[in-house]
């Protein structure tokens, strides 16, 4: 749903009559020495919990911000605005798997439709870095 009147401070507040979970995923091939988005435009209101980072062929010196972006000028602001940064440069292990494992239930970050969650990553390798990103979100209903 998009516009929905819904908020909550906790997942706590969260049942089948308000949200629906909502979990999605995107990947993308990081070209060796760049730096590159892997960005996932919502297409419904939803209230961010957590998020999962999976990569292949990371290096030492590897690292990631994650954003919150009006891609579109959705908001009133101008097309690519960085409404919020939530981690920053956050090294990756240099070892292949899960980078980043992050649940934050008692915080949940409501991210209206329209709006883009990307991952800004810095591959400091000789190899391209295969990324994926798994969030966990809810739906909102209402």
């Amino acid at each position: 749903m998009t516009g929905s009147t819904f908020t909550a401070s906790s997942a706590d507040q969260f049942n089948s009559s308000n949200v629906s979970f909502d979990a999605q995923g995107c990947a993308t091939t990081i070209p060796a020495g760049t730096t590159a988005n892997l960005d996932l435009l919502l297409q419904d209101d939803v209230f961010v919990v957590g998020l999962q980072c999976v990569a292949k062929g990371v290096a030492i010196g590897d690292s990631a911000s994650l954003q919150v972006v009006d891609t579109a000028g959705e908001t009133g602001a101008p097309a690519g605005t960085v409404l919020g940064q939530y981690a920053s440069n956050w090294q990756m292990s240099g070892v292949d798997g899960i980078q980043v494992d992050i649940e934050t239930p008692n915080t949940p970050a409501k991210a209206p439709a329209g709006l883009t969650l990307r991952v800004v990553y810095t591959s400091t390798g000789t190899s391209p870095v295969q990324l994926g990103i798994n969030y966990r979100l809810y739906k909102a209903l209402f």
